[in-house]
């Protein structure tokens, strides 16, 4: 589905159950939220703003979501921590907090947003 909405912020905020976010839009009330508690991400209605919007599809609203971060961010890490532990995934803005950000772990893959190869 082809749409004019875009993401113009992200606020993320944590939960007991992991990580929820609000995200402003380039469209007046019209809000993306995930709160964060294992559901899907959706668009709360607020009638007649977002009566173009409400049927964007979870998946479709992520991908708005991270084509926001891609162009804001430069780096994007995967940090493995071995065992039973779950990978992470961060996006930063430079290197230096890449690098930073993969010695957490046991190893760590860093992606070039810009050229999406491996960083050496």
């Amino acid at each position: 589905m082809k749409t004019d909405l875009k993401i113009t912020s992200v606020r993320y905020f944590e939960t007991r159950r992991g990580v929820g976010y609000e995200c402003k839009t380039n469209k007046k009330n019209v809000v993306v939220w995930n709160d964060g508690n294992g559901g899907e991400t959706w668009i709360p209605p607020h009638h007649p703003f977002t009566s173009d919007y409400v049927k964007l599809r979870g998946y479709q609203l992520e991908s708005l979501i991270d084509d926001y971060e891609n162009k804001i961010y430069n780096y994007e890490v995967t940090v493995y921590h071995g065992g039973e532990q779950p990978s992470e995934t961060f996006k930063v803005k430079t290197l230096y907090d890449a690098k930073e950000l993969a010695m957490k772990g046991e190893h760590a893959e860093i992606i070039d947003l810009k050229t999406n190869k491996l960083v050496e």
